[in-house]
């Protein structure tokens, strides 16, 4: 069976073994032509040493010397030796190395001994082989405890790189947890502890093998991410079985999560022959142990086993446990509880959990981490029927990261981690999470349920509400204990709807939402929902920008419901006595929006711009704060400024996130942009601050052609799913009655936004605001839009919308 023949009905490990022989073949040859020389040997490390060489992965070689290559002619020989290889179309990964540095474990470098434990000799030097086989093992007797410490510390290192998650929707099938390095961990550590190996390790590799192997002949090259394309690719090929992307993300999120647990299981044991009997007798944590539990080493295990088959209440009393404490199941309590799940229910005669249970465990302090094993062992589905349809469940917005149930527990895990926070203004979501006393537990429920609609075909919200009501009847919920629940899943996604679409400094939005609202409790409620549902979408999503934003929207929306405020200040009464006359004057001529979320610093520092513009036809302020940058822009006003200054800051290959346009009754406009940097190149290039500063300022000036700077912008790759999004206008009427809201919702591509404030200019409207939201590949771009100083009439609309559906399906500017 070659490569190119293999079939996905085959088996892939079979192929990497047969593979493995080829390549054997190759290199002996090689060696045997170019280094056969006393005092040298060849040896297979890594992955080809395991025997596991995939399509397209490294050839990892160790050339073992007697001595350092030191001659010409030595070097010489090494040379041609790889590049017979890389002849023969391999990727050859080398080191040379003499016996001692091979035996000894180098500071900061522990991939060496690593790769080194799944060596095999392929050719050199009998007595050099011998020798070192000698020294290795004297090694590992020695110093193999420290290896595999240093084993465990890279895996949990690793994990964390992926948010200690197996549940990303685009996994990394060798990197992520449950993935390829999992697997080869629990072998090793099985190795290094005396072990023979981990004996599931077969029936798991196949699986890892199959979607890996599918993975390099799909694309070529050695990539190892099952992003949404390769998902329908390798549903179509029939991988894992599955017949559709979900019934097999599903099989791979089962084989997965066996593969963490292996080797979390294997860092478990030999953390536990690691460490001395007296460490365990007097750890703290032990001193928490019950007449149920045990605490060692962190984790939770049963006293007596056996009470799972009689007593039924004994493994909720353990997610109480859990939830006090902080404290997960071991792995062995894990499996055992796996086992037992499914003759729970009929052990408690199907008796629901019930109302004083979730009660209890959504008021302890660590009820996330109680959700999690519920969820590994496989009781909340049993406890919570209908979270069965989102276990494992992927939606492809490019807008999440993980599955629907991990989204939901990390929800959680987000308002847990807000105790103790010190930073603002994450410090003032903690103190509003205090604020919510006894009722935190109800926003725990809502968030357990909000989600939990999806996956149904019908609007998520509407059907988590009516799976909410049958939950709440079956579990025995007091009748006033329903309407506030009820409320936060209806209106969970309520707030950052309105931030993307609508001008919430408007006197009217404000006054709309304080009455969808209603009361303070709920509004601190829904607010500290919307923080933690959008910071579980991924890293990064809750930028410091973005948590600003919601919660000077939260003061404002307080001021009305609890004093019944109609209108913002108008009058410049409510400014700091400080504020200089110069800051007045800029407040004065703006309209009251933008006073929104800015502080007297921000005031001041605008005012300044001002007058540099005045005297230069415009100046710009960039500044970083958290990872995000900004850039204001004040100049003289004109039809193509906000449009020129889009396309300039695209041009320089950043990701534009929010951006406001205001006009000062001067006839100056101040526009700012807020923006990401993906590749780091003004911070690792501090020069091109002050170019990107010169060319928004050429541009805002007209000086500079925004088609002409983003000529130089290479398109990036975009995945075939993202690239058929069709867009979507919808035209809303501002509540204000003062403009019209065009809402597009499109894919995302460079100087799309340059683009479609091109397209409106065209058609001689103005733009009072926008609101710019980007989603993995869909742009979602808010403008509010004028012609003449009023609303856009039903013939403007026509037009506009054509114009814009123009400049989506227009080819970017940029060459491919």
């Amino acid at each position: 069976m070659t490569t190119a023949a293999w079939m996905p009905s085959e088996s892939a490990a079979a192929l990497l073994e047969e593979r493995t022989r080829s390549v054997d073949a190759l290199t002996q040859e090689a060696f045997a032509r170019h280094l056969p020389a006393p005092g040298v040997a060849l040896l297979a490390a890594g992955g080809y040493g395991r025997r596991r060489l995939f399509p397209h992965s490294d050839i990892d070689l160790l050339i073992l010397s007697a001595r350092p290559f030191s001659t010409i002619r030595e070097r010489d020989r090494a040379g041609e030796f790889l590049r017979r290889l890389w002849d023969a179309g391999l990727r050859a990964s080398h080191s040379v190395r003499t016996v001692e540095e091979c035996c000894t474990l180098q500071p900061g470098n522990p991939e060496l001994a690593f790769s080194l434990l799944d060596h095999r000799p392929l050719a050199g030097d009998p007595t050099l082989l011998e020798e070192f086989q000698s020294r290795w093992r004297r090694f590992l007797q020695t110093r193999g405890a420290e290896v595999a410490q240093l084993l465990c510390t890279a895996a949990r290192a690793r994990h964390a790189r992926f948010q200690r998650t197996i549940f990303h929707l685009e996994p990394d099938v060798k990197e992520g947890p449950g993935g390829l390095r999992d697997l080869q961990a629990a072998e090793w550590l099985e190795q290094l502890c005396g072990g023979r190996g981990a004996p599931a390790s077969t029936a798991l590799l196949e699986p890892l093998a199959s979607v890996r192997t599918f993975l390099h002949l799909r694309h070529g090259r050695d990539n190892n991410v099952l992003d949404f394309d390769s998902q329908d690719a390798a549903a179509r090929a029939g991988i894992l079985g599955a017949g559709d992307p979900a019934a097999l993300m599903r099989a791979w999120y089962r084989n997965a999560t066996a593969v963490l647990r292996g080797a979390e299981r294997a860092m478990e044991d030999f953390e536990s022959r690691d460490r001395g009997r007296l460490s365990l007798w007097f750890s703290r944590r032990s001193r928490l142990s019950t007449t149920d539990f045990t605490v060692s080493r962190d984790r939770v295990f049963l006293r007596n086993p056996g009470l799972l088959d009689s007593d039924a209440e004994l493994p909720l009393r353990l997610f109480l446990f859990t939830a006090r404490h902080g404290l997960m199941p071991s792995r062995e309590t894990e499996t055992r509880l796996e086992r037992h799940a499914p003759a729970w229910m009929d052990l408690r005669a199907g008796r629901p959990a019930g109302a004083a249970f979730w009660r209890e465990l959504l008021r302890l302090p660590c009820a996330a981490a109680a959700v999690r094993a519920m969820r590994s062992a496989g009781y909340l589905p049993r406890v919570l029927p209908e979270w069965g349809r989102i276990d494992h469940l992927v939606v492809p917005d490019f807008y999440h990261r993980f599955t629907v149930d991990e989204h939901t527990n990390a929800a959680l895990e987000v308002l847990e981690d807000l105790a103790g926070e010190t930073a603002q203004p994450r410090r003032f979501f903690a103190g509003i999470w205090g604020e919510c006393g006894r009722d935190q537990w109800l926003l725990r429920l809502a968030l357990l349920l909000h989600d939990i609609g999806k996956g149904s075909g019908r609007n998520h919200t509407l059907e988590s509400l009516d799976i909410a009501r049958a939950f709440l009847d079956r579990e025995g919920f007091a009748p006033q204990e329903r309407p506030a629940l009820l409320f936060l899943i209806g209106k969970h996604l309520l707030l950052s709807e309105v931030m993307q679409t609508r001008d919430v400094a408007a006197a009217q939005v404000q006054q709309w939402l304080a009455g969808e609202i209603g009361t303070a409790d709920r509004l601190r409620m829904l607010v500290l929902l919307t923080y933690a549902d959008i910071s579980a979408v991924g890293a990064g999503r809750m930028a410091s920008w973005r948590a600003a934003q919601l919660l000077s929207l939260y003061r404002t929306l307080h001021a009305r419901i609890e004093s019944g405020l109609e209108e913002p200040d108008r009058n410049g009464a409510g400014l700091p006595a400080s504020l200089s006359p110069a800051a007045r004057a800029l407040l004065a001529g703006l309209p009251a929006r933008y006073r929104w979320g800015r502080t007297a610093e921000d005031f001041e520092q605008d005012a300044l711009l001002l007058e540099t513009a005045r005297s230069k036809g415009a100046a710009v302020r960039l500044s970083c704060s958290d990872g995000s940058w900004s850039a204001v822009i004040a100049a003289a006003d004109h039809p193509r400024l906000f449009s020129g200054l889009a396309g300039a800051l695209s041009s320089f290959g950043m990701e534009i996130v929010q951006c406001e346009a205001f006009t000062h009754q001067a006839g100056f406009a101040v526009d700012s942009f807020r923006f990401a940097d993906p590749h780091r190149t003004l911070e690792l290039n501090p020069p091109e601050q002050e170019r990107l500063a010169e060319t928004l300022v050429r541009a805002a000036c007209g000086r500079a052609s925004a088609a002409e700077l983003l000529c130089r912008r290479a398109a990036p790759r975009l995945p075939a799913r993202a690239a058929a999004m069709p867009p979507a206008i919808t035209f809303l009427e501002d509540l204000a009655g003062h403009a019209t809201v065009v809402e597009v919702v499109a894919q995302d591509r460079p100087a799309l936004l340059h683009e479609l404030a091109s397209a409106i200019s065209a058609e001689g409207c103005g733009i009072r605001l926008v609101l710019v939201d980007t989603r993995a590949h869909k742009a979602i771009d808010v403008f509010y839009v004028t012609h003449a100083g009023a609303p856009l009439d039903a013939a403007r609309q026509a037009s506009l919308r054509a114009s814009l559906e123009r400049a989506c399906a227009a080819p970017p500017a940029t060459p491919r």
